[in-house]
């Protein structure tokens, strides 16, 4: 007596592999881009939630704490907050290595915000241009991929994001 045959046939198996070869050539395209969104939205909220810190924290310690940017407009920037507008104490440090490099921060020659210091008197930022506060809102812009938001700071200390409309990103509305 024959017993049936168990497992697959080479026939079977090749097709199966075309089939999931198929699905992923399909898929990891698709991936990539939902991975370069979410870098961009990760570094746009770590930014916005960091000045948030920045401003709480100066009420909190009574001190200056301040907002420093290095290497601007680079795929290799950091941002640091510090205590008393001096490096010695940093608060908190985001870097663009926590985005693998794929991010990149970019603040017009208009923008102060690289300057930006918070008070524990008021919840208004101040910019450190012959500590003028500025009636204007300030902005840096972070990139990766196609996709871009962009961070606001305006004179009453709101912090926003918003979408520059080029590649959209779903959940933030559009930069005016």
């Amino acid at each position: 007596m024959r017993h049936p045959s168990q497992g697959f046939t080479l026939i079977e198996l090749l097709i199966t592999i075309a089939i999931a070869a198929t699905l992923m050539a399909i898929a990891i395209p698709s991936f990539s881009d939902w991975l370069i969104k979410t870098r961009v939205k990760g570094a746009a909220e770590e930014i916005q939630s960091t000045l948030s810190y920045a401003r709480s924290e100066s009420i909190k310690q009574n001190k200056e704490t301040c907002l420093t940017i290095t290497d601007k407009n680079s795929s290799t920037w950091q941002l640091a907050i510090t205590a008393n507008c001096s490096n010695s104490t940093i608060y908190r440090l985001i870097s663009a290595n926590e985005f693998n490099n794929a991010i990149t921060l970019t603040i017009d020659n208009t923008s102060k915000i690289d300057k930006t210091r918070f008070t524990p008197r008021s919840q208004r930022p101040g910019f450190n241009n012959n500590d003028i506060t500025v009636k204007t809102t300030q902005s840096m812009s972070i990139a990766g991929g196609n996709y871009q938001l962009r961070i606001n700071l305006t004179p009453t200390g709101l912090i926003s994001i918003c979408s520059n409309g080029t590649s959209s990103i779903g959940g933030y509305v559009t930069c005016a």
